[in-house]
């Protein structure tokens, strides 16, 4: 396999079976199925989220894009890393689909954003009045261009500060997760 992207290598021979062992009597489509039944009560089960709405997408940069676009307003602020998956490698999908969100890059060590300095970013974020835009979302590589992960802590810090600004988190990464602050 090639993990350089979800889209650049033909598929695994047991993923090829799978499909044709799916592939058998009538079904509904557009979700509708058994497969896709059990794959989202899998999710549910595994986030430990089992009111989350699980929606799939054909590659990770539709699905980034998408959830930039449900979460952010066109003059909203997504904060990412500077060197975050959404910054250098979707091609400004994720400005495209939020009708031109931007996309406000941070410092960090390894490919990761710490808490103090979202919390700082935020802060000064909120002073530029409305002519700068909103704040809309804060974005996370899981496992990061750096190829370093958070840990469990980093992202209950970086989920606090987002929370507490009323701002969700998205985590990019095999799975795409976004949470939202409680209200």
């Amino acid at each position: 396999m090639n993990f350089a992207s979800d889209n650049s290598y033909a598929a695994h021979p047991a993923v090829l079976t799978a499909m044709a062992d799916a592939n058998s009597g009538a079904v509904m489509g557009y979700g509708a199925d058994p497969v896709t039944a059990r794959a989202e009560a899998a999710i549910r089960e595994l986030l430990e989220a089992p009111e989350a709405v699980v929606r799939f997408v054909a590659t990770g940069t539709a699905a980034n894009a998408l959830v930039c676009a449900q979460l952010s307003p066109s003059f909203g602020r997504i904060y990412c890393h500077d060197d975050a998956h959404i910054e250098t490698s979707e091609c400004a999908a994720p400005e495209f689909f939020s009708h031109g969100a931007k996309l406000v890059t941070l410092p960090g060590e390894g490919g990761r954003i710490d808490a103090a300095t979202l919390a700082q970013t935020l802060q000064v974020g909120a002073g530029v009045g409305l002519n700068g835009g909103r704040s809309a979302l804060v974005s996370i590589t899981n496992a990061t261009e750096w190829g370093t992960v958070y840990d469990p802590d980093q992202v209950a810090a970086l989920a606090s500060v987002a929370h507490a600004a009323g701002l969700p988190l998205h985590m990019e990464g095999s799975i795409t997760v976004a949470s939202s602050p409680a209200t």
